[in-house]
Formats: structure tokens, sequence, C-alpha cells
């Protein structure tokens, strides 16, 4: 009996202790997961905190900067657009019988006006009630009325003012001369620490606790949000995440046209190198896909006997600028602008730019160069057949204005001017209302309470004797 008893005592203190052993053992993982836990909240409170006061600091520094580039990008969103409707003179023909005068008489007459060289290039637009430009690189020379061969002005050229102003403005305050690098330089700065808060903000809209209302109020907006403390803080979290991306595309584009650094780190990131100078190209693509190639344009070409205008006169044999054009019609019947650079005399080939796009959209642009005895299509270098340099320096310019998109990619742009727009005023709201305002209401208090005092009987200061 006595050895039974100290047999289930021995057993019940061994599963007493294993017991123990195992409570012991649970508590300490516990409470070490507990210390450890406590530390990283703590760590993640302080790099929180930290980056707050950061991304506050750098948003009232830079706030007007971004807001003056925001308030002016969204004015250029459509800049293209309003110019067409708004200053591109429309030719109506002087009579319903009348017909359009040849090229090459078109360019005798502009001739006069312009003095021609290899280098100008006539343009033909799509629409019948467009005009035919001279142009050399970015730069219209001349208007001219396809049916009488007159110079034609462009109308509401105060339009073209207004936005000329707005770009300058946009890039370096409208400064002049020797001011003009500083504006730049500002404006650099400003764009680039907005690329800052656009990246620490990604990581401040994240919520401390993840629960349902608080993804709701950064992802959405409130409908009736109970103050206007909430309001803001509400557009400025839903705007900064649906926005994030478009706007960091714009900063990191714009701030190619202010730093160069700045574009070789994009070079050096996508593995190209980057020409020490770019040279100058039509409409950002024309020339250099043409030089490219060598075409006939530059290489063994004579002129023609006498000083006559550069395709003025067809050599015999060779096809006429019509021709030359329907040839490029044939290539793209859906083209919208067919640049024709101007034959030299008795060259065996001409190079024409084929756009069928909005002229903003290198993707939709193919350089082509023609026989000028068959116009059969000697070669054609469309986008993806440019040097990789080529390639970049084009996506980075109309990228930055949503052009490369089309009117979808210029819409996208310019609502994220406009949530620039707002977040810049809901961020200085906000930051009035945590620095500004409890100064206020203290002295409000403070001058309230001494009110208060010198109302009470026996408070009153004796009179100076």
């Amino acid at each position: 009996m006595t050895s039974r008893l100290t047999l289930y005592q021995s057993q019940s203190d061994h599963v007493v202790r294993a017991v123990t052993n195992r409570v012991v053992l649970v508590a300490y993982v516990y409470l070490n997961a507990c210390y450890y836990h406590s530390h990283y909240e703590l760590a993640s409170f302080v790099i929180r905190k930290t980056f707050f006061w950061i991304h506050l600091g750098c948003g009232l520094a830079v706030g007007l900067v971004v807001l003056s580039l925001c308030v002016t990008g969204l004015l250029l969103t459509y800049e293209r657009q309003i110019e067409h409707w708004l200053t591109d003179p429309k030719i109506e023909p002087p009579s319903v019988d009348a017909e359009r005068l040849a090229l090459s008489d078109l360019l005798v007459l502009a001739n006069e006006t312009v003095q021609l060289s290899p280098r100008h290039q006539l343009v033909l637009d799509s629409s019948p009630d467009a005009p035919v430009a001279i142009r050399q690189g970015r730069r219209t020379f001349a208007l001219l009325d396809p049916y009488t061969g007159e110079v034609v002005t462009p109308d509401r050229q105060w339009v073209r003012d207004t936005f000329s102003f707005i770009t300058r403005f946009h890039r370096w305050f409208a400064l002049e001369d020797d001011a003009r690098p500083i504006g730049k330089f500002i404006v650099g700065v400003g764009n680039l620490v907005f690329l800052f808060l656009v990246v620490s903000g990604l990581y401040l809209w994240l919520p401390r606790i993840w629960r349902a209302r608080a993804w709701k109020i950064r992802l959405l907006f409130e409908r009736r949000p109970r103050s206007s403390q909430l309001r803001d803080y509400n557009w400025h979290h839903v705007m900064g995440i649906w926005m994030a991306v478009p706007l960091a595309a714009l900063i990191i584009t714009g701030s190619v046209f202010s730093f160069r650094w700045t574009g070789d780190v994009i070079y050096a990131t996508l593995g190209v190198e980057r020409p020490e100078r770019s040279a100058p190209q039509a409409r950002g693509q024309g020339q250099g896909q043409g030089a490219g190639r060598g075409g006939g344009q530059r290489q063994g070409a004579e002129r023609l006997a006498g000083d006559v205008a550069f395709g003025s006169v067809t050599p015999p044999g060779m096809l006429t600028l019509e021709e030359l054009a329907d040839a490029a019609d044939r290539y793209a019947p859906d083209w919208q602008e067919l640049a024709i650079t101007l034959p030299r005399g008795i060259q065996s080939e001409v190079t024409v730019l084929v756009d069928r796009g909005t002229g903003a959209q290198p993707t939709l642009r193919d350089t082509i160069t023609l026989d000028r005895t068959t116009g059969a299509v000697v070669d054609a270098v469309t986008f993806d057949e440019l040097p990789p340099d080529q390639q970049i320096r084009g996506t980075i310019r109309f990228l930055h204005t949503g052009e490369y998109f089309g009117l979808i990619g210029q819409t996208i742009a310019g609502l994220a001017c406009l949530a620039g727009v707002l977040m810049v005023w809901t961020g200085m709201a906000l930051a009035y209302r945590r620095l500004i305002l409890p100064i206020i209401v203290r002295r409000r208090r403070a001058s309230s309470s001494d009110d208060v005092d010198e109302s009470l009987p026996g408070t009153a200061q004796p009179e100076a004797l």
C-alpha cells in the first residue's frame, strides 16, 4: 500500500512539473514577444514621427513652388488643342470651283518671304481647310493659303502669347537674362523636393492600425465629413495615393529639364549612354531619323543651275511634290501630317516625316525616304528603330505633358496637376491647424482669462500716488 501511494505521488509530481514548465515556457515566450513588440512599435512610432515632421517641413518650404508648378501645368494641359481651335487659320476656297496651287508654285511664292534651304520642310495637314506651312524644326516660318499662295497669320495671337508666358513661368518663373538660371534652379529643387514628398507620403499614407475604417478614409472620398479638418485629411490622402504614380512620372521627367544629372541617372538606369550634345530634330524626332539613315539629302546632291528655290523646279524624269505626297499617302493612308524635306536640285531621294498622331506621339511618327523617280519607299524608320537615346529623349519630352498617350494621357496629367494643387491647399490647412491654430487659441484663452481677472472685485491695481 505504501509503495503504491509513493508511485502515485511521484507520477503526480511529474505531471505538475511538466505542466509548470510548459506554463513558464509559454509565459516566457509571451513576455518576450510583448517586449520585442513594444520595441518594434516604439521604433515604428519614432520613424513615422521623423518622416512626418520632415514631410511637413519640406512641404512648407516648397509649397508655393509646387503650387505654381501644378497651377501652370494645369493651365497647359490642353495647350495644343486650344491653340489649334482658336489660333490656326481656317482656309476657305475663294470660289466653288477653285483649285489648289501646285506645291512648286507655293514654294516660289514662299521664297519671296522665307529664304528657303534644304533644312526647311513643306508641311501638309490632312485637314482640307488647313494652310500649308514652311517649317524648320519646331519653328514655323510661314503659313500659306493653298489657293492663292498668300501668307496668312494665326488668329488670336494673344492666345499663343499667353501660353508662351505660362510655359516660361512654369519653367523658370518667366525670369529673363541672368535671373533665368536662378529661377530654373529654384524650380528644379522644388521639383525634386516634391518627389520626396510623394515618396514619403506613400509611407505616411499607410495606417498605423489596419482597420476597415482606416483604409476607407484613405482610399475613398467621404461624402459628408464631420469637419473641415477631416475633409482636408481625407482629400489629402485620397488624392495622394491615386495620383502618386502620375505625379512621380511628371516630376521625374520634369527634373530632366532643370538638371542634366537627373537625365544622366535615367540614361544610366536604362543602360544607355547619353550623347554629349543632341542634334536638333524636327518635332523631336524627324531630322534625327532622316540624318541617321543618310537619305540622299546630304550625299552627293547638286543644285540645279540658276538661283531657284529648293523644290520649286522639278527636274526631268522626277516626280513632283504632289506625287511624292501621294506616295507617302500610300505608305500611311491614316496620316495626319506630312513634312517633306525640300529636295536639293537633282538629288535622287527625299525624306518625308509621316505623323499619324497628334504631333506629340513619337511612336506614331515614321521617317520614310522616297525615290524621286519612282516614288518607291527606299527606307522607313519607325520609333522602335531609332537609337535608344533618341527614344528616351522623345519619350521624356512628351511623357511630361501626358501627350505621349494622346488625349487620355493629357487628361491624366491635368488631373495629377489638379490633385497637386488640392494637396498643397489641404496640406497647408492641416499644417495651419497643427502649428498656428493652437498658438492663436492659447493667446485668446490667456487674453480672456486676463479680462476675467481684471473684472473680479479686489483685483484692480492701485492708482499711482
